[in-house]
């Protein structure tokens, strides 16, 4: 095959990436009303691992009574929690299609239509580009609510991974990061050089280590959308900590 010629659209400024610390669950809640994504409060609630309901201070209500809980970490683990019995067929949260993160509707889909890059790779891709523009992105708020690393067994370190020696698991996590790695330098480091004036302000956030986080985001929280978006990152679904075979969005 022939080499591929350089292109170039718009240039995009350079921003800062999305931070290491995780955002507070209340700047997410912002983020997601500004957004246009609703749930419904009189049913579900969504706190910080298995802490206690929060009262208007922040801080835990203890149910029995006897007192007031730790405020949540910031570290701890996101979900959803019910308040109250939940009737069968009630909606509990509207998210609306343009809110979730794609590869058809990130701001790299044209390079990715061009470079004809498709499925999972495209998608992390996406990901990758959209936490590298850092607040310049519409899903800022989204991605910096993220952890920084999914803790999946790919992305132990060898230390760890020793620990698994003779499972299936550790062989397969040892290739899967091989893999991922030779699938970042063969597909997606070459389009800094074909794309200098969109990817170059952005190379702090397109390497290894970035497709590493974005893929493991992927692995973790991706649900299939429609046939438009294919699969994708869809705030507060994946609070849910529950990966659907399908996910049905309203608008």
């Amino acid at each position: 095959m022939g080499k591929k010629q350089q292109h170039d659209t718009d240039a995009t400024p350079q921003r800062p990436a999305i931070r290491g610390d995780r955002s507070s669950l209340e700047d997410f809640k912002g983020w997601m009303a500004k957004a246009g994504i609703t749930w419904d409060t009189s049913l579900i609630q969504l706190r910080a691992g298995d802490q206690s309901p929060n009262d208007a201070s922040g801080h835990g209500v203890d149910m029995n009574g006897v007192g007031a809980v730790p405020p949540v970490q910031g570290d701890a683990p996101w979900a959803v929690f019910a308040v109250s019995d939940i009737p069968e067929g009630r909606v509990l949260a509207t998210i609306p299609r343009h809110t979730v993160l794609s590869a058809a509707n990130s701001g790299l889909a044209d390079v990715l239509a061009l470079e004809q890059l498709g499925g999972g790779l495209a998608l992390v891709a996406a990901v990758m580009y959209e936490a590298a523009r850092g607040s310049g992105s519409k899903w800022y708020g989204y991605l910096s609510s993220l952890p920084p690393l999914e803790y999946l067994p790919v992305f132990w370190s060898e230390e760890e991974l020793q620990r698994l020696e003779g499972t299936d698991v550790g062989g397969r996590a040892k290739a899967d990061r091989e893999a991922m790695a030779a699938d970042f330098e063969a597909e997606l480091a070459p389009l800094l050089f074909r794309y200098p004036k969109r990817l170059g302000p952005l190379t702090h956030g397109w390497n290894v280590g970035a497709f590493m986080r974005a893929a493991s985001w992927v692995a973790s929280r991706a649900f299939y959308v429609d046939e438009h978006h294919g699969d994708a990152l869809v705030p507060l679904a994946d609070v849910f900590n529950h990966k659907a075979a399908r996910v049905d969005l309203r608008g």
